[in-house]
């Protein structure tokens, strides 16, 4: 897969590899805390020619979202120890296609 259209499809836990979009907006990052420590998230809606979705980074951003508005970015799951694709997954909620 390496379209949006293709990943909208994905059922939940896909891996994603090789998905190339540009960043439609990026908003202000977020923190907090969680059971795992201190968190920094930001979102930003990513598009390409088949379709737009909404991408959440955690704490890997920039600190200042026009940055990289405008910018192609390409997604990919990398490969952990075990071998397992982590850290880039399609995740679905009840909004998804709803506007």
């Amino acid at each position: 897969m390496t379209t949006i259209a293709e990943y909208l499809k994905a059922p939940k836990g896909t891996p994603v590899v090789g998905l190339t979009a540009r960043v439609v907006k990026a908003y202000k990052p977020r923190t907090g805390k969680s059971a795992r420590g201190p968190f920094s998230v930001m979102d930003m809606e990513l598009a390409d020619t088949t379709g737009d979705i909404r991408a959440s980074w955690f704490d890997h951003m920039l600190s200042e979202p026009e940055q990289i508005e405008g910018q192609v970015v390409m997604i990919n799951a990398t490969e952990n120890s075990r071998g397992n694709l982590v850290g880039a997954t399609v995740k679905h909620h009840e909004y998804q296609g709803k506007t």
